[in-house]
């Protein structure tokens, strides 16, 4: 018998994601922000700003919530 691993269910900006367990906030925003330059994201789990050498090392909970910020730029 196959036993599935549960997902974990985060807020992501307001919106319910799964994820698979033992997801990073490094993970996450790779996911989201694809190449785009690091410098220009910022990170909060729970309402508590994440600075970027600390992303790696944050494994998120179920029912965490996440706030991924890009800054863009218009010409």
């Amino acid at each position: 018998m196959r036993t599935e691993e549960a997902s974990v269910v985060l807020r992501v900006n307001g919106a319910m994601e799964s994820r698979s367990p033992g997801i990073t906030l490094a993970d996450l925003i790779a996911a989201r922000a694809g190449r785009a330059d690091r410098r220009r994201v910022a990170a909060s789990v729970n309402g508590m700003l994440v600075p970027r050498c600390h992303w790696a090392r944050v494994r998120l909970a179920d029912g965490d919530g996440v706030a991924i910020l890009m800054l863009v730029h218009s010409r």
